[in-house]
């Protein structure tokens, strides 16, 4: 009876104080941070660079720790946990592995882009080309003058007609 009075309070004494810690779902994770030999935090690193690198054994030690970051927090001090707590065992075949649709594992620049080259019949299609139009600008410039251009759903390219009076051909100002 004494002994199991013993465990119980031991018992007791062994909770955690204050509200119980709940992990987020780590495959959710958008960014990852550790903290280096000096404690300092590395990051924010994306999912499929840490699981590259952690397959390539440049985290060998178990005890590394990491942070996440859900929506672009930087975790805290205390945010942050050895892999073999993040983890289950076989921690090669765990570690980093689950990541959640819709994450980006890498940076953008790092997928593959197509380059476009653009051709001159691609600038003979533009539909104020001066090859289907010769007069465009012409006819661009005379509206404008007469009050009719409207700069209504497009664009307005400031700076465009700088000083407009003063460079016409004639020399002559409104």
């Amino acid at each position: 009876e004494k002994a199991s009075a013993t465990v119980a309070a031991a018992a007791v004494t062994a909770e955690p104080k204050g509200p119980k810690r709940v992990r987020r779902d780590l495959s959710t994770a958008q960014f990852w941070y550790y903290l280096d030999k000096e404690e300092k935090k590395q990051g924010p690193f994306y999912p499929g660079v840490v699981r590259d690198w952690y397959a390539a054994g440049y985290f060998p030690d178990a005890s590394t720790k990491f942070g996440c970051s859900f929506v672009g927090e930087i975790p805290r001090a205390k945010d942050f946990e050895a892999i073999s707590d993040l983890f289950s065992e076989p921690l090669k075949e765990t570690a980093f592995q689950k990541i959640a649709a819709g994450i980006a594992l890498y940076p953008v620049e790092a997928q593959a882009s197509e380059v476009v080259a653009v051709t001159e019949q691609d600038m003979l299609n533009d539909e104020f080309s001066a090859e289907r139009n010769p007069k465009w600008l012409e006819q661009s410039l005379q509206r404008m003058e007469d009050g009719v251009f409207s700069n209504k759903a497009r664009p307005i390219l400031k700076g465009s007609f700088v000083n407009y009076e003063s460079s016409r051909a004639d020399g002559h100002a409104d």
